[in-house]
């Protein structure tokens, strides 16, 4: 297991039994291989065009088969909100929305039932709509630098949900119920004075980033995390580390 911590005791940040992961601060990238631009047929980009209004007219002259679309890149724009003509994308699996001037999530989104991934970094989204349990197919959730505080258990019931980053938010508390089978959690740059207990019911998490929090001591049942391979810790309030935490090297 890679265990990157920092404690105020020691002063040291020590990385074990593994080399340093290649991103120590950030291993869950919001650079997936969906926010690259590609020529395929089946991906509709749509990026960096400054657009502040997008229209169902606009899609008609983009693609004339919206059933043959797999991704829409929509990053870098100035979009306040999307066309429900969307829901016509009935293929659609991954859609990237980074950086526009939405603050509210756009309501299309959860009817969008065919969505596998979606990214929207850099979007000042305050909270999830109550229905966003209807993308029950999702497995890719990231939500970086929004200003999100609460997500209660809107996640709780997407069972194939394996990779959730909400880095660079407003949590100051995290309480929910997030499905059990994620392998990939992302929390750094938020204000989380506790270690989150919810985490302690992840059997399946592989990757795990608090860095950048302001979390003051591990529990000593963290060792529960049998399948725990990368747990990024550094900038916190630590000054010590649990025994227990030996258990998962």
């Amino acid at each position: 297991m890679v265990l990157s911590a920092k404690t105020k005791q020691s002063g040291v940040t020590s990385t074990t039994n593994m080399d340093k992961p290649n991103n120590s601060k950030r291993p869950l990238s919001h650079a997936t291989d969906s926010t690259r631009t590609s020529e395929s047929c089946d991906v509709l980009v749509l990026s960096n065009k400054m657009m502040t209004n997008l229209t169902s007219e606009f899609l008609t002259e983009q693609t004339t088969q919206p059933d043959v679309i797999s991704k829409v890149l929509l990053e870098r724009n100035k979009l306040k909100d999307l066309p429900f003509e969307l829901v016509d994308f009935i293929n659609l699996e991954v859609i990237n929305l980074s950086y526009n001037c939405f603050h509210q999530f756009p309501s299309v989104i959860c009817e969008m039932l065919s969505l596998r991934e979606i990214i929207m970094v850099g979007c000042e989204i305050e909270a999830l709509p109550s229905n966003f349990d209807q993308l029950s197919g999702l497995e890719t959730i990231i939500l970086d630098l929004n200003h999100l505080r609460k997500i209660g258990d809107t996640l709780c019931t997407l069972n194939k949900l394996t990779t959730l980053s909400l880095g660079m938010n407003y949590f100051s508390v995290f309480y929910s119920t997030l499905p059990d089978q994620i392998t990939k959690l992302n929390l750094d740059n938020n204000h989380l004075a506790v270690f989150p207990d919810c985490i302690l019911a992840l059997a399946n998490l592989r990757q795990l980033n608090l860095s950048f929090n302001r979390i003051k001591e591990l529990p000593v049942e963290i060792d529960g995390l049998t399948e725990l391979e990368e747990l990024l810790i550094v900038k916190n309030r630590l000054h010590a580390l649990p025994s227990t935490i030996c258990n998962l090297v």
